[in-house]
């Protein structure tokens, strides 16, 4: 499937200049929208990312990190790889939720929300963690404020999150959802969710793949890449497509 040519934009996308994406985690971005960030840039759209959180719950892949897993040094660490995933892609420096650019109200210094963790449910998806601590972005009403206010800061033309199920239901993603969906109806946008692939009306997209690996090789804590795509630290291995899927969410209450 050929990429579009430099400069033009998907259908879904078309004539927009400022794009925000809020997203849970540290890696979500790449995984989850690596593609559409690069072709956006590529492009001349400017885009934020706002990461509601630091991940400082995620696992660490075997090998030279792995000591981070469970640490507050974790947190920074993912911060970093972050930065340089978002220099990557052509995006701007890291925004988090709660922090400037992106809170509704003055905070106490160091302010952010709490990564929810998550646990496997019976059914193969993610589900509440058991231990999810005090102050987690999952559930917070401040968050979606400061989501608001985010795009409030920003004036984007369109906003891109998960689907309601957050992809795979982890808490953080499904919150994301509800704070991205509220910032867009607040700013009067669109709000695009990435599909399933079995969604009927999802919206292929062709990406630089090689683009997409790259962002995707600087959260070398998470994940490994590999010949065909990359491997968890679970270890399951996923194959990376040369496209990603898109859909008007139906929690979006404007067509501009």
């Amino acid at each position: 499937m050929p990429r579009p040519a430099r400069g033009a934009l998907p259908p879904l996308f078309a004539g927009v200049r400022r794009v925000l994406f809020v997203h849970a985690h540290p890696d979500d971005e790449s995984l989850s929208t690596g593609g559409l960030i690069a072709l956006m840039t590529d492009a001349g759209v400017t885009v934020r990312v706002v990461t509601c959180t630091r991940g400082e719950r995620g696992e660490v892949v075997p090998g030279p990190l792995k000591h981070l897993e469970g640490t507050p040094e974790l947190a920074e660490h993912r911060v970093g790889e972050l930065t340089q995933a978002l220099y990557a892609l052509g995006a701007e420096e890291p925004v988090f939720l709660g922090g400037p650019d992106a809170r509704a109200r003055d905070r106490e210094s160091g302010f952010r929300y709490l990564d929810s963790g998550m646990a496997w449910g019976a059914d193969g998806r993610a589900t509440a963690a058991p231990d999810a601590p005090a102050g987690r972005f999952s559930g917070s009403a401040a968050a979606v404020d400061d989501g608001i206010a985010a795009a409030a800061a920003f004036h984007p033309d369109i906003v891109v999150s998960y689907d309601a199920g957050g992809g795979y239901g982890h808490p953080d993603h499904e919150w994301a959802h509800v704070v991205a969906a509220a910032a867009a109806e607040r700013a009067g946008v669109r709000f695009v969710e990435t599909a399933p692939a079995e969604a009927s009306d999802a919206l292929e997209i062709p990406i630089d793949l090689a683009a997409k690996r790259r962002a995707l090789a600087a959260h070398v804590s998470q994940l490994t890449l590999t010949d065909d795509g990359y491997v968890l630290s679970g270890g399951q291995h996923h194959v990376l497509e040369p496209l990603e899927r898109y859909r008007l969410s139906p929690a979006s209450t404007t067509m501009r």
